[in-house]
């Protein structure tokens, strides 16, 4: 009969099935009975995909970490920090990944993406009252803040971090040495000199000591050294520490990395400086090409090398391409660093350099105005930048017969310079 065929065709399905016979049939007694052990089954079966769905979650992440891991060493900023969006997506709350997903799209130029990871690392990492890790945080998110000149966010941020540092490790510690030297590096962006000078030597002596010669925070820390030193105008010590940081980030990171090519560019500048340009030339086009291939295009790092390479070409009479590498260099820092930020005004201040050359007075006169106000919104009136831009103005003025408003700046330049205790330059 029709019945039994249905029974006999009950027992080729699953539990679930056969429970739903017997309920369709009002058997209400044997559809409990098989539903609720179909029911038992399935749970246990859900239970068990689900430990494997989460054991291979874990180990997607794992492997996203360390792969990101890797490619941040090889300085494949924008890699690693797909790697480790990967990892973060399987393990929201994993403090390692979350920092180091933050570093990467910090040094891939992703400033807001990297400052709101950062910041989510720093609420875990005070929620687990894990002070090591806070402080790593703190530290790399006042570099970032150092990037983009909020200093001072940065100056407390590196504060706080040395403070939780030093507690926990003591002075003599590589972190404490590396928090030292981005607070010498704060200064030193600020023109705070004599602030500088002791924190960078410190923090150099103790990472030698602690690391050795072959470690690459030793090298920046050296690099940071140089670009003291030239600041002062002692090329000859400025040239040395130059070459050994470049030595010794060369033998830790390999000669492609993007902390090569900054020091690159670092001993680049000091040779143009020197009226050295075919040396000058040679590092900036180093550079360049560990850059653009490390980098995104708007990254302002590369930037920074276009405004290098552009003031070699000034210096040599080459214009034309000084204005396209000032311009590019222009484009990619207002874009990644913001309007207001005191690169943009250094590169407004290199295109009105060229435009005055070629007595396009007009529009060096809208360049100066615009790196004249960016320089007294973020520095205020009496910062050695605005000193040089009064300067560097007035010859222009000058040279359209604005004599009376001339001398004014340059006045304001001398009271500004007599201020702060910095005579101008012979060159």
């Amino acid at each position: 009969s029709l019945m039994r065929q249905r029974i006999h065709f009950s027992h080729f399905l699953d539990e679930s099935m056969r429970g739903l016979v017997f309920l369709y049939e009002k058997n209400y007694a044997h559809a409990t009975t098989v539903l609720t052990e179909s029911l038992r089954q399935r749970e246990k079966e859900e239970r068990r995909r689900e430990q494997e769905l989460q054991q291979s979650r874990l180990m997607v992440a794992s492997n996203a970490m360390f792969l990101g891991q890797s490619l941040f060493e090889e300085g494949e900023y924008r890699k690693a920090a797909e790697a480790y969006q990967k990892a973060v997506n399987r393990r929201p709350d994993d403090l390692l990944i979350l920092k180091s997903l933050a570093l990467s799209l910090h040094k891939a130029g992703e400033y807001e993406k990297a400052e709101a990871q950062y910041k989510q690392a720093r609420l875990i990492a005070e929620k687990e009252a894990n002070d090591l890790v806070l402080a790593e945080t703190l530290n790399n998110l006042a570099s970032l803040f150092m990037e983009i000149a909020r200093y001072t966010d940065a100056e407390q941020l590196l504060k706080d971090s040395l403070e939780l540092r030093e507690k926990r490790l003591g002075r003599d510690e590589a972190a404490f040495a590396t928090g030292l030297n981005n607070l010498g590096k704060l200064f030193f962006l600020q023109r705070r000199y004599s602030e500088a000078e002791p924190l960078i030597k410190r923090s150099t002596e103790i990472l030698e000591r602690m690391m050795g010669l072959d470690d690459s925070s030793v090298g920046t820390s050296h690099n940071n050294l140089g670009a003291f030193y030239f600041a002062k105008g002692d090329y000859v010590e400025a040239e040395r520490q130059y070459k050994w940081g470049l030595t010794i980030l060369e033998r830790a990171l390999g000669d492609k990395h993007p902390d090569v090519a900054t020091a690159l560019i670092n001993l680049g500048e000091l040779y143009a400086r020197s009226g050295n340009y075919v040396e000058a030339k040679y590092r900036f086009d180093r550079a360049l090409g560990i850059l653009r291939e490390k980098l995104p295009a708007n990254h302002p790092d590369l930037a920074l090398a276009l405004s290098n390479v552009a003031h070699l070409y000034y210096r040599q009479g080459e214009y034309a391409q000084a204005e396209v590498s000032f311009n590019t260099a222009y484009t990619i820092f207002e874009h990644s660093l913001g309007p207001d930020h005191p690169n943009v005004a250094a590169v407004l201040n290199g295109l009105a350099g060229v435009y005055a050359a070629q007595n396009r007075l007009e529009e060096a006169d809208s360049a100066y105005k615009k790196s004249l106000d960016i320089f007294q919104r973020k520095w205020g009136s009496d910062h050695i930048d605005v000193a040089l831009t009064l300067e560097q103005y007035a010859l222009v003025l000058r040279k359209t017969n604005r004599e009376q408003k001339a001398n004014e700046m340059e006045a304001r330049a001398k009271a500004i310079r007599s201020k702060i205790g910095q005579a101008k330059p012979k060159n």
